[in-house]
């Protein structure tokens, strides 16, 4: 059986009065009654609610803002050590890292949450299965990779766009 439960913000005023939580409750309980035939099983309320930056958009009557990019919570070089071999050092100092990076200019490393559905990206986030547009003009040109993170970094850098990471298929 589906249930449905109705949400409600209303607002807003800088200051209320003690005891203004239960005159709230009791209206929106009696109209919960009025509409629906039953008692509510429960009501949660309180005046310490705030507005998504969506709906302070429209209460504005104003586009959201855009998302801001998160920060970096590391920083990527890549250098040849004494014995000749590519190694990568991971460093929270970007200046320290940039100095210790072949190019000079070492990547940044993020935090992400746990994608829900693939989208598009600059670079995987994650390992798993990844369409990647190679970065060049002909719209029909992709390639898939089986990303493992760290990410080789012979994998990006020309401009790619990729997809993913693409679910496994289960049927």
């Amino acid at each position: 059986m589906t249930t449905t439960i109705w949400e409600c913000k209303i607002g807003e005023v800088h200051s209320v009065a003690e005891g203004a939580d239960y005159l709230m409750r009791q209206a929106v309980a009696d109209a919960y009654k009025a509409q629906t035939g039953v008692e509510p099983v429960f009501i949660f309320s309180g005046w310490g609610a705030s507005l998504t930056e969506a709906e302070r958009a429209v209460v504005e009557n104003r586009l959201p803002a855009p998302a801001t990019a998160p920060e970096p919570v590391a920083w990527l070089a890549h250098y040849v050590g004494r014995s000749g071999v590519e190694q990568e050092y991971v460093s929270t100092d970007k200046t320290l890292a940039d100095e210790n990076d072949a190019s000079g200019k070492a990547r940044p490393l993020y935090l992400h949450p746990p994608a829900t559905a693939p989208a598009w990206h600059d670079a995987p986030t994650v390992p798993g299965l990844w369409l990647c547009d190679e970065g060049d003009e002909n719209p029909y040109r992709f390639t898939c990779h089986n990303v493992s993170i760290p990410l080789n970094p012979h994998l990006v850098g020309e401009g790619e766009r990729w997809y993913g990471p693409i679910p496994e298929d289960r049927q």
